[in-house]
């Protein structure tokens, strides 16, 4: 992959959407452990969108890392529930 596709892959690419999406469709449009993320959401709040999506941005497709988050704070949830906390 030569520089320039390796420098569009890691720019933010939102999308703007024409009106909020609800709480539960927010997976469907944003990757939120994206590392382009916060800079979409500047972008976006800079713009003055009403809302906006990541579906057309080729990091997108990158989603492994919130499989491995979800799954490392489910078993942490598991964890806690189960020791006491000492302070």
């Amino acid at each position: 992959m030569r520089d320039e596709e390796i420098s569009l892959l890691a720019s933010p690419r939102p999308t703007m959407l024409p009106a909020p999406i609800e709480q539960e469709g927010v997976s469907e449009h944003r990757n939120l452990f994206c590392p382009s993320y916060d800079p979409c959401l500047d972008t976006a709040l800079e713009q003055r969108w009403p809302s906006w999506t990541c579906a057309r941005c080729p990091l997108f497709a990158v989603r492994h890392e919130a499989a491995e988050l979800s799954r490392y704070g489910a078993s942490r949830m598991t964890e806690g529930a189960e020791a006491a906390v000492e302070f």
